[in-house]
């Protein structure tokens, strides 16, 4: 749909079955996300390439999308699997795990480089096996820019987070062999959680909770 259908956003129902605010305006919204949908081996977890018309492959199916409101922007991003096989669900499972420990540890005053080493020991503990398939940052501050490149979540980066600063989570694997393909495009697939987030003296605020994140609720079964 049209981001300026004021039509639609009437019938938008909110959390609780609240509405939009009175004073919301589409006119104020733009795209600088897709919507883009990645399925059938072809992956990129920077969602930089561009849309192409390949038709949708069931298994692993990434969706993202990213929106400016006054200025202002966020970014939410989701895999969903369709009849996955074991190992799937499990690595699925491991990055909702790791993702969700990102998200919960995130505190004023923590550095950028605590942020993404404290996701790299966990995931070397549970299984370090994964540690070659792990992006190289779990995220970047966002606001009026849509990637502040002083603030990205990775190894090195010294800068500390303060209270109010708005981030993306961004935890993926990328590139990872199937042990059971279905067909010649299941041999690789790549998994990811995008959550926008504002950092706070305790748990942060995450802006895209009403969206699920949990094995159950995005994977799919259709065979018997």
């Amino acid at each position: 749909r049209k981001l300026d259908d004021d039509k639609f956003w009437k019938t938008v129902e909110l959390p609780n079955k609240g509405k939009l605010p009175s004073d919301f305006d589409s006119t104020q919204l733009d795209w600088i996300l897709g919507p883009a949908i990645q399925s059938g081996g072809k992956y990129d977890l920077r969602f930089a390439a561009e849309a192409n018309n390949d038709n949708l492959h069931a298994g692993i199916i990434i969706a993202g999308l990213g929106l400016r409101y006054k200025s202002y922007c966020s970014t939410i991003a989701r895999t969903y699997l369709v009849d996955p096989n074991k190992a799937q669900e499990s690595n699925y499972k491991l990055l909702h795990m790791v993702h969700n420990s990102i998200i919960k540890d995130v505190r004023d005053g923590m550095s950028a480089k605590d942020v993404y080493n404290k996701a790299l020991s966990l995931l070397k503990i549970k299984k370090p096996e994964m540690e070659k398939h792990f992006l190289k940052n779990v995220g970047w501050g966002v606001g009026l820019e849509n990637r502040d490149p002083t603030l990205v979540l990775n190894a090195k980066n010294n800068r500390t987070l303060k209270d109010g600063m708005t981030l993306i989570i961004h935890t993926g694997f990328q590139d990872i062999d199937n042990p059971q393909p279905q067909d010649k495009h299941s041999k690789v697939y790549s998994l990811v959680l995008t959550d926008t987030i504002r950092v706070t003296t305790g748990e942060p605020v995450v802006f895209t909770a009403e969206s699920p994140t949990s094995a159950d609720a995005n994977s799919f079964f259709f065979k018997d």
